[in-house]
């Protein structure tokens, strides 16, 4: 189970701790039936509850300590802001498929991207993954990720018994994962890009700027990569389910409820019948050693009336066997 340890502060507890908080059927309303392919969602359950269990530890401090800490005072704050915006939503969760996961994995997102105007399926969810699909070397692998979009001037309660409205004084997107695997303490990664000069953001220079909790001071150029690169799934994760809406199996609610008010639910699948394109157009079951990747990329496409709109098209990556 991840641990959100910040300096100075002590361990969040067990898994047992979490569960008998008044926040944690907030943080797990859904049960989801045939998901054992996937991470377990209580790793996302777990994440939210510690965020809000270190916000409240950590805003009891007195005024002077909080001074003092500056820096983990702003990742909490922005941490629990974007936890609540998900909790509020009911943490409208995504279960991506094997092959298009690595489609994606191998797609260069765009150079350039307006996002708040970009097409979300929720301003706030959660996407879980196979386990070990995306392994990181040294550090883990990726079970899931969630991002929260919100605006200037939105408010929510954090959930955490420190009970007060958080207004967010700038627009941001916010992208976080935890490498469960890490040796020692488990690395949470935040990646926030936010409003202060223009919507329209250049990834290539964007995409390095992330925090990597614990990790070394400045981050090493492996952090930087491997903030870029969540961040970059997350985009093409959004694009593609804009781009490619039949891509989505939409799950249903089962019209039952566990003892502690948890819905249980069949998921949300994108990808379920996707499969990689091989360098002749036809589907590949399998790698092979002798196979590389010909990467995918977006392609932004005009349309209607004199191609005044636009839309990014999916150049998908394809499987091209070696000689």
């Amino acid at each position: 189970m991840p641990k959100y340890i910040y300096p100075d502060m002590p361990e969040m507890g067990t898994e047992e701790d979490y569960e008998t908080q008044s926040y944690w059927p907030l943080c797990y309303p859904r049960i989801y039936d045939n998901v054992s392919a996937y991470t377990s969602p209580k790793a996302v359950a777990f994440d939210l509850a510690s965020i809000f269990r270190s916000y409240a530890l950590f805003f009891r401090r007195s005024p002077h300590q909080l001074d003092r800490d500056t820096h983990n005072a702003g990742m909490i704050a922005a941490a629990s802001f974007h936890a609540a915006r998900l909790t509020d939503l009911r943490v409208p969760t995504f279960f991506v498929e094997h092959d298009l996961l690595m489609a994606l994995s191998k797609t260069t997102p765009p150079e350039a991207i307006d996002w708040k105007a970009l097409h979300l399926p929720f301003d706030a969810a959660v996407f879980i993954l196979p386990p070990g699909a995306i392994t990181i070397p040294g550090s883990g692998s990726i079970g899931f990720l969630w991002y929260s979009r919100a605006f200037e001037g939105n408010r929510v309660r954090v959930p955490s018994g420190v009970e007060h409205d958080f207004t967010l004084p700038k627009s941001q997107l916010y992208i976080r994962t935890v490498l469960a695997e890490k040796p020692g303490s488990p690395a949470v990664v935040h990646h926030i890009i936010d409003g202060e000069a223009n919507t329209l953001i250049d990834l290539s220079k964007a995409l390095e700027d992330n925090d990597v909790m614990p990790g070394s001071v400045p981050f090493s150029v492996a952090e930087r990569r491997l903030g870029g690169m969540i961040a970059g799934l997350v985009f093409n994760l959004v694009l593609a389910m804009a781009a490619r809406p039949e891509l989505l199996t939409q799950g249903t609610f089962s019209g039952k409820r566990s003892k502690r008010g948890s819905e249980f639910w069949q998921p949300n699948i994108i990808g379920k019948n996707y499969r990689v394109s091989g360098s002749d157009g036809k589907g590949v079951t399998g790698l092979t050693h002798r196979m590389h990747w010909r990467r995918g990329h977006w392609r932004n496409q005009g349309y209607g009336v004199q191609r005044m709109q636009h839309r990014q098209v999916w150049i998908e990556p394809t499987l091209v066997a070696g000689e």
